[in-house]
């Protein structure tokens, strides 16, 4: 299955070159942007970025996820924005650095109000939330990243997170604050 349909051809070689060059110029891509626009409704180019997304971003953190057992989204959500920020390797300013690094912060189980304990080097058991709490401080000592603010302002200072079903104000990438309003629908199965 062919999944590219030469929308980028003619830009290639200039992309290559500012590449190479490390140019951040756009002298050269008159109509880039309408190329983009062509792919987007290309169905054969969203399926192969999709698997590019989840080859390359959404199994690798959900190795993490599961080795630990987070259970909670807002968690899921910081290791998915590190592991596309911050990269996948094992460098401390990369997610499994990172990842590493708060799990040996935890020398005996620690209690919390998510409901849910991760279980560190198989023994010991800690809230999700303080885990996510202490990733998050990691985090920022490590990346430049703006989002670990934005995940920060979900966490309540008790430890748990915010009530999202009237909606929650949280700081955006900018600095600003941003309310989001979800609808959250439980299943008893």
């Amino acid at each position: 299955m062919t999944y590219y349909a030469g929308e980028f051809d003619e830009f290639m070689s200039t992309l290559e070159s500012y590449a190479e060059e490390e140019s951040g110029s756009t002298e050269g891509l008159d109509g880039y942007c309408d190329a983009w626009k062509t792919a987007a409704n290309n169905t054969e180019f969203w399926n192969a970025q999709s698997s590019v997304v989840y080859n390359d971003y959404e199994q690798p953190t959900f190795t993490y996820i599961n080795q630990i057992g987070i259970k909670y989204s807002v968690t899921h959500a910081a290791l998915y924005d590190t592991a596309i920020v911050d990269g996948l390797g094992s460098s401390s300013s990369s997610l499994g650095g990172m990842f590493k690094a708060t799990n040996k912060a935890f020398t005996e189980d620690v209690n919390g109000a998510s409901g849910n304990n991760v279980t560190i080097n198989g023994k010991y058991h800690v809230d999700e939330y303080v885990w996510l709490a202490k990733f998050l401080d990691i985090r920022e000592s490590k990346s430049s990243s703006k989002n670990v603010e934005a995940y920060k302002s979900m966490l309540e200072s008790d430890g748990s997170v915010k009530d999202w079903s009237s909606g929650v104000t949280v700081k955006g990438p900018d600095g600003d604050d941003v309310t989001i309003k979800c609808n959250y629908i439980s299943s008893s199965d």
